[in-house]
């Protein structure tokens, strides 16, 4: 490890990317960092504009605790969006669940206004079932006046 001196503002909590007035006062902190990592600071301190390594890693340090800072709140609204999510899906559920009541009741009504006029057996009723759950499948639910009136009629 090699130690390296470096001046850091003495108000660290400042928002990340800020420039700070070069005549504020700063305190010195000696930080070890790694051959490796003192290399690549000396080779791009300059490709980042700044004038010196320590400029270097005090915007690297300040970047840091910006995403620290942003992972807090992340961690604080990703709950809320969550719970905000769960209940417009309810919300639907409940929507779609009281449209399919209804819906159910009204093909009740037809299916029993259908059977007080026809006297269908047994065996004309499964069939019957059959080639609608037939048809139900191939139109993919999707029915129509039009083709229903065909297959009564025989045309299909």
């Amino acid at each position: 490890m090699i130690q390296i001196n470096l001046r850091l503002l003495s108000q660290v909590f400042l928002l990340p990317f800020c420039r700070k007035d070069n005549n504020m006062k700063k305190e010195q902190m000696n930080v070890a960092l790694d051959p490796a990592l003192k290399a690549k600071v000396r080779g791009m301190y300059k490709s980042d504009n700044c004038s010196t390594m320590t400029e270097f890693v005090q915007k690297a340090v300040e970047f840091y605790i910006g995403y620290l800072e942003s992972q807090n709140s992340v961690n604080f609204i990703a709950p809320i969006i969550t719970d905000m999510i769960k209940s417009t899906v309810y919300a639907t559920e409940q929507r779609l669940a009281r449209l399919l009541f209804k819906e159910a009741v009204e093909t009740a009504k037809l299916a029993n206004i259908t059977a007080a006029f026809h006297n269908l057996d047994d065996n004309t009723l499964k069939s019957l079932h059959i080639r609608c759950v037939q048809e139900v499948s191939k139109i993919n639910g999707i029915l129509t006046l039009e083709d229903a009136t065909k297959f009564q009629n025989g045309d299909e």
